[in-house]
């Protein structure tokens, strides 16, 4: 019954890690991550709470000048389409 049951767990720690790899850029580019520092998975609730302060963060925007151009706006937007578009 142990072998079994470390054999599930290798392969469901080893489906873990293809989809950290799999959602890598998605990470970068600012989707908060679904494990924490050391890790493991967070619970759910506390994932929303994350999503929520993201959504919620204007500190880019804050950052804009008075004389917006085009450019500036697709440099600051530019990484919430990519995110928008991937996850889609």
């Amino acid at each position: 019954m142990v072998k079994e049951v470390t054999t599930k767990v290798n392969f469901l720690l080893g489906r873990t890690e293809d989809f950290k790899v799999l959602f890598k850029d998605i990470f970068s580019q600012g989707l908060p991550n679904f494990c924490d520092e050391q890790g493991i998975c967070i619970i759910e609730n506390e994932y929303h709470l994350k999503l929520l302060e993201k959504r919620n963060d204007t500190s880019t925007i804050d950052k804009l000048d008075l004389n917006i151009k085009g450019q500036h706006i697709f440099e600051i937007l530019d990484k919430d389409f990519f995110l928008f578009h991937e996850i889609r």
